[in-house]
């Protein structure tokens, strides 16, 4: 159908509706959960809509007025059905909080303050831990394994912040696994330290992902204009 609109009119959500993402049904199937935006998209609200009643209810809600919200936010729900996590960077920088489907907010899990928090890494419900990447290293670039009770307290890195890492958690939270080092890593490392690339190697020699006897002998030196190779 074509419509007529008066441009001069306000603009007004209630005349052009808003924008839905990321719909999927609760997993008793009483409601189809969504995010809605303005179409301005200043508003975000995750909401539960009742099939029965075509009633919604808003489950959580951001709103920055002086940009775009991010409409997909990180969203796990928990497998006891009563609560998720959502991500949010109504701080000024991306962190997440506890919600409860029935009474909302809960409170904040995470408090970065220097950069946003990185992804989740595990949730484990029983010990009622989050592990998650955030950028507290050497440098922000540094990803770093946390781990915090979802209650927000004991929040404590558990990696070494010199380097930035990929973790993999054992099922029973116990244990994590860290990817070996590359040789920028130890270059940039052996930089910040003052050391020789050959001393960091030394040092960090189990933690390698690669030989440094074999790398030195398969490099060519680059040779400058001044005939000097580097």
């Amino acid at each position: 159908p074509n419509y007529i609109r008066d441009v001069a009119a306000p603009f007004a959500d209630d005349t052009v509706g808003d924008y839905v993402y990321a719909m999927q049904w609760a997993p008793d199937s009483s409601e189809l959960r969504m995010n809605r935006t303005d179409r301005r998209q200043h508003v975000l609200e995750f909401i539960g809509c009742r099939p029965s009643t075509t009633k919604c209810r808003v489950l959580a809600r951001d709103e920055r007025r002086t940009g775009w919200v991010d409409n997909r936010p990180e969203r796990q729900p928990l497998a006891d059905g009563k609560r998720f996590v959502w991500g949010s960077s109504r701080s000024g920088w991306l962190n997440y909080y506890l919600y409860d489907f029935t009474h909302g907010l809960v409170g904040p899990i995470t408090a970065e303050t220097g950069a946003d928090a990185g992804p989740i890494v595990r949730i484990d419900e029983r010990a009622g831990v989050m592990f998650y990447m955030a950028r507290d290293g050497d440098t922000p670039l540094d990803l770093q394994l946390h781990r915090v009770r979802l209650d927000g307290t004991g929040d404590v890195r558990l990696t070494d912040p010199a380097f930035t890492h990929r973790v993999t958690i054992s099922p029973d939270s116990q244990y994590f696994a860290v990817a070996k080092i590359e040789r920028d890593q130890v270059e940039h490392y052996a930089r910040r330290k003052g050391w020789t690339l050959e001393e960091a190697e030394r040092w960090l020699g189990p933690y390698l992902n690669y030989e440094p006897a074999k790398f030195a002998a398969n490099e060519t030196p680059i040779r400058c204009a001044c005939g000097v190779a580097h």
